[in-house]
């Protein structure tokens, strides 16, 4: 998503969501499928896709905030597409 190929970050950030959506809680595999769930989140707001990211933005970004390992460039996406899909919304 950084080099600005947001659907090709739909599709990779949802595969990885797919693949640890049973992962129990407190695992690494959580903390992975939470950040992407995080990214991809941010990635559907940019497609224009922000009913799709309602659930996403709303249940694992915040999660990452209260996490001190979370990637920073994640959580700052997560941020903005909070921020931008509050805007579009009103």
């Amino acid at each position: 998503m950084a080099a600005g190929r947001t659907d090709q970050a739909v599709q990779l950030f949802g595969r990885v969501v797919d693949a640890d959506s049973r992962a129990d809680s407190a695992t690494l595999a959580w903390w992975r499928l939470t950040m992407a769930r995080c990214a991809l989140g941010a990635a559907l707001v940019r497609t224009g896709r922000t009913r799709d990211a309602r659930e996403h933005l709303a249940q694992a970004c915040p999660a990452l905030e209260r996490w001190g390992r979370a990637d920073a460039i994640v959580k700052m996406w997560g941020k903005d597409a909070s921020a931008l899909r509050s805007i579009r919304s009103r």
